[in-house]
């Protein structure tokens, strides 16, 4: 792990917000990504998560324009057939 990547996530810790105001670690790893990896090494796969399930998402991409030249297929499955038995 590069040490600037280390220090930001030993400083995160220090500071306890995973344990008192619950900070997610998904958002944390995107949020490090985006502060430390170029753009040209990112690959965006076209869904975006959500504590309710997954929806696929228009997925385009200026960096990559030859990964994303079209629009990302609908899901096979429902949002309601994702989200469980509990959820609307």
């Amino acid at each position: 792990m590069q040490p600037k990547v280390r220090a930001w996530l030993s400083h995160l810790e220090q500071l306890r917000g995973f344990y008192k105001h619950r900070w997610g670690d998904a958002p944390v790893h995107t949020f490090t990504l985006g502060m430390f990896l170029p753009e040209t090494q990112m690959l965006e796969f076209g869904f975006k998560y959500e504590h309710q399930g997954m929806w696929a998402k228009q997925a385009y991409s200026t960096s990559w324009p030859h990964y994303h030249t079209e629009p990302a297929a609908p899901a096979s499955n429902t949002s309601t057939e994702l989200a469980g038995p509990n959820q609307p």
